[in-house]
C-alpha cells in the first residue's frame, strides 16, 4: 500500500481544468504510524489509494468488504485498523490536494 506518486499534482491539474479522467472514485485509507495506529485525521492528500472505481456504488461496496475483512484480522495486525477509516473520495475532490 503506497501513496500514489504525483497524485496531488495530477489532481490539481484536473481540478483546474474542471475534468475527471479515468476512474472517478478512489478507495483511500489513512497513513499508519510507527505504532501501527491509523492516522484518521490526516489530510486526504496523505492517504493511500487502495483501488479505483468508476462509480461511487462500486467503491462503497468495496469499502464495506475491506472493513469486514480487516475486522476479522485486526487482532493479529493493529495496522489493519486503517481500513476502518477507509473512505470513497471522488477523483476531483479538492481535499485530495491537502497535505
Amino acid at each position: 500500500m503506497t501513496h500514489v506518486p504525483g497524485a496531488r499534482a495530477v489532481g490539481l491539474a484536473l481540478l483546474l481544468a474542471g475534468v475527471t479522467v479515468g476512474p472517478a472514485w478512489y478507495l483511500l485509507i489513512p497513513p499508519v504510524g510507527t505504532d501501527d495506529v491509523a492516522n484518521g485525521p490526516a489530510p486526504l492528500g496523505r492517504w493511500a489509494a487502495l483501488s479505483t472505481y468508476d462509480t461511487r456504488e462500486e467503491c462503497e461496496a468495496a469499502r464495506v468488504r475491506a472493513g469486514e475483512w480487516a475486522q476479522q484480522l485486526l487482532q493479529r495486525d493493529r495496522s489493519l485498523g486503517a481500513y476502518g477509516y477507509a473512505q470513497c473520495i471522488a477523483a476531483n475532490d479538492p481535499r485530495l490536494l491537502s497535505e
